[in-house]
């Protein structure tokens, strides 16, 4: 048991000498930023849908239909990242960063086009913006698994082999955080905004606002993504005496 105990103390040990490299610490300022201008599409979009009228049945067959989508494109990305792959994981979390971006676009004009129940006089949602919307969501499902599986086959890259495990729950721990508090600050904000004289609606001004971030996030953390991507092996190690 003591010995058991001492591997996990020198392994821990090792994670705070691990959050402690420039290397990690750029990587954790992607991770911790990322999900910021994505929230409002994921959070304030099924509700702006539902109160234009989509029936909850229909989002939720939606999001039953999209697993498969998003099984079917894990899998094909992650055959460029198998053993001996030349793929380039953040390049590819990049690129499809900007689709998911493009595919927030075009749910925000989506919402825009439906209006409201009450402004359509209660007339049926056609045919084809539920075509549209099924398209746009399954875009959105193939750029999300793309984030994903290149965001993982990087930690697997990069991930020192003696503290493997340890080192990737990390890096996921800090993503999830990086997931967590958007949606905090994106609510809020549209909770703000509709508290306004004349209550206006607060998706639109917070959707404008993430499309904007979106870009300015690609642009400055794209080039950080690409340097992390070239980082030797060795800025990832820690050389414990």
């Amino acid at each position: 048991e003591g010995g058991v105990a001492e591997q996990c103390v020198a392994a821990y040990r090792e994670m705070l000498l691990v959050l402690q490299l420039p290397a990690v610490r750029s990587l954790a300022l992607v991770l911790l930023t990322c999900k910021a201008p994505l929230a409002a599409f994921d959070m304030l979009v099924p509700l702006e849908l539902q109160a234009s009228g989509v029936p909850k049945e229909r989002l939720a067959l939606l999001t039953t239909v999209m697993l498969p989508v998003s099984m079917a494109a894990q899998g094909y990305v992650s055959k460029g990242f198998s053993a001996g792959g030349t793929g380039k994981p953040m390049i590819v979390f990049c690129r499809a960063y900007g689709w998911r971006l493009a595919v927030g676009a075009l749910l925000t004009a989506l919402v825009f086009a439906l209006g409201t129940d009450a402004s359509r006089g209660g007339t049926p949602i056609p045919a084809y913006l539920y075509a549209l919307g099924t398209v746009a969501s399954c875009g959105a499902a193939v750029a999300s698994a793309s984030m994903f599986v290149s965001q993982m086959a990087f930690y697997n890259r990069v991930s020192d082999p003696k503290i493997g495990g340890t080192y990737m729950t990390m890096l996921n721990t800090i993503s999830n955080l990086g997931g967590q508090w958007p949606g905090t600050v994106v609510l809020a904000t549209k909770g703000a905004i509709e508290a306004l004289p004349g209550k206006p609606n607060g998706f639109y001004g917070v959707a404008l606002a993430s499309l904007l971030a979106g870009v300015v996030w690609l642009t400055a953390m794209g080039r950080r993504a690409g340097r992390l991507q070239e980082e030797p092996r060795a800025s990832w190690r820690v050389s414990v005496a």
